[in-house]
């Protein structure tokens, strides 16, 4: 038998402005520098956004890369000097595809392949984590009350707390699980 009790102490409404804070705050954007800041964007970011961003860099890597190949001579001798040939290399040993019409010839060319390698696994590496990050998180929203009681059902004294589904019911909440630890300092 279910009795329906009121709210005593409701939870408040939550602003914009408050909600924005609180997502500062769990990942504390203003004490992790650069790195975090980027992290934070990538994961409140918009996965469309995110994937447009990755791919600019991956361009821009590129072209860089061929612009080092250009600068020594190009990339795979002296019958191909084009920046586009250096370019396209530089795209092909990113992409890993190598279609074997494009060799490094040349030591410095050959030290600028091995960096690059180098670049393209941490690069592949952080961007397979961005996306199965963006898919892995929880989407789902909640709120916790502020008070937790403690008041006597059945003789038996009992530990209650209320958590609020702020998605309503597009993410209805089935089954909750809570685990106490009680300890006397």
């Amino acid at each position: 038998r279910f009795i329906k009790r009121s709210a005593v102490n409701a939870l408040p409404r939550v602003d914009r402005a408050q909600r924005a804070e609180m997502k500062r705050t769990f990942i504390n954007v203003q004490d992790s520098g650069v790195s975090g800041r980027i992290f934070a964007h990538i994961l409140k970011g918009s996965l469309y956004v995110v994937l447009l961003e990755m791919t600019l860099y991956i361009f821009v890597a590129n072209l860089f890369f061929g612009f080092i190949y250009w600068t020594l001579g190009g990339c795979c001798g002296e019958d191909i000097h084009d920046f586009w040939d250096d370019f396209n290399f530089a795209f092909q040993t990113f992409t890993t595809v190598g279609y074997g019409a494009l060799s490094p010839e040349g030591v410095g060319q050959n030290v600028v392949v091995f960096f690059q390698g180098i670049h393209n696994l941490i690069v592949t590496t952080i961007f397979a984590g961005v996306v199965f990050t963006k898919f892995i998180r929880p989407r789902w929203r909640y709120e916790c009350a502020k008070y937790i009681t403690v008041r006597d059902i059945h003789g038996t004294p009992t530990l209650e707390f209320r958590v609020a589904n702020l998605d309503g019911t597009f993410n209805e909440l089935k089954t909750v699980s809570a685990s106490v630890i009680f300890s006397r300092g």
